[in-house]
């Protein structure tokens, strides 16, 4: 059986899958905050308004790692890992200057530091996951 003939693990079509909704889900989320159809806290109008072209520039760059990850993940490539574990320690910092300097967390609020939480821990996931398909030589 060649690489080509070799079937991809349902985990790789899950993650596949779920970075795939994840992508259009933010693309739509842009679409319905800065268009105004949807209404926003005080805390939540001060952070979008407190965001500059960088910071929508980095937000595109990580979701671009993200999906890059996902798209070497689906091609059952070694870059895989590397692109997930980047995408987690540059978001880690992302996250870290927008709650220190943005107001991150008050513009989120409590539900939205649980979504959080539980997108790390499959970021986290996902990245042991991938880690795991290098070391076992599934990644070509």
């Amino acid at each position: 059986m060649t690489v080509t003939d070799r079937r991809r693990p349902t985990w790789v079509w899950v993650i596949s899958i779920f970075y795939a909704v994840s992508v259009a889900f933010s693309a739509f989320s842009y679409y319905v905050v800065y268009s105004g159809k949807f209404v926003l806290t005080d805390a939540q109008t001060a952070y979008f308004a407190g965001l500059s072209v960088s910071d929508h520039l980095i937000s595109a760059m990580q979701g671009l790692l993200g999906m890059s990850g996902a798209v070497a993940l689906f091609a059952m490539k070694k870059p895989a890992p590397y692109l997930f574990t980047a995408n987690a320690v540059f978001g880690a910092g992302v996250t870290v200057w927008h709650i220190v300097s943005k107001g991150w967390m008050q513009a989120i609020g409590a539900s939205g530091a649980v979504g959080a939480l539980m997108g790390w821990g499959t970021l986290i996931a996902v990245c042991l996951y991938a880690w795991r398909l290098l070391r076992t030589g599934e990644l070509t």
